[in-house]
């Protein structure tokens, strides 16, 4: 039973980070894999047990280091009404964007998202806003409907996580069970993915992943696929 109103404000919240986290989210994740088709085309990951052992490596090397950091700084500088200083987080984060098709997919997904949020939240999103990156729009929701910092962080990585797992689950392909196997087994490391993306200092944000961005960009002119990215 919800008793008191700080209460309630807090589960209308968190409802509304359930409905940012849903795949009903007409984002357009589904159509990119990000990096994850050309991997495997190429033959550098085999198997569901190698693509579990790649993504937490990745999350740990670049989410933590790269995206997190900026994306706590987004979140931060919208609460305090800097756009200026969040724009220039987003930009940073498409300029780390190692491969034409990965930046495209950044924004795309941002339009995406901010038709979304034009609509729901018409009184609000100023009609020249045109976000560089989907973290960046979601930096802006999360601050729009209130979440705390942790949640908006916590929903940044949910969705890099399942959508890197819904590409898998029509790559390989992964039977339902099975894609909720590794889902699992990749979600335990979040909190710790985002205590330590936390704790970045300016000065050290910044990753790369060199074999992702080569296979990115020879999926650009990959004979046949089934993604964008």
């Amino acid at each position: 039973m919800i008793t008191t109103e700080e209460t309630f404000h807090r589960v209308a919240a968190q409802t509304r980070l359930l409905q940012f986290a849903s795949q009903a989210l007409p984002t357009g994740a589904y159509a990119y894999s990000s990096g994850l088709e050309g991997l495997l085309a190429s033959g550098k990951l085999e198997g569901a047990g190698a693509c579990q052992v790649y993504l937490v490596s990745l999350l740990r090397a670049v989410v933590v280091r790269l995206e997190l950091p900026l994306f706590f700084r987004m979140f931060d500088a919208f609460r305090a009404g800097d756009d200026a200083a969040a724009q220039r987080a987003s930009r940073y984060l498409l300029a780390s964007r190692e491969t034409r098709e990965m930046q495209e997919q950044e924004k795309q997904m941002a339009r995406a998202l901010r038709r979304v949020l034009a609509d729901l939240c018409s009184d609000k999103c100023a009609p020249e806003w045109a976000p560089a990156t989907y973290s960046e729009g979601l930096a802006r929701t999360a601050h729009w409907f209130e979440l705390e910092r942790s949640e908006a962080a916590v929903l940044l990585v949910y969705t890099w996580v399942e959508q890197q797992v819904s590409a898998l689950c029509r790559l390989l392909p992964l039977g339902p069970i099975a894609g909720q196997r590794m889902l699992d087994s990749i979600l335990v490391h979040v909190p710790e993915v985002v205590r330590l993306g936390a704790c970045i200092e300016d000065d050290d944000i910044g990753a790369g992943a060199p074999g992702l961005a080569i296979a990115s960009a020879r999926h650009e002119n990959q004979y046949c696929r089934i993604f964008r990215s």
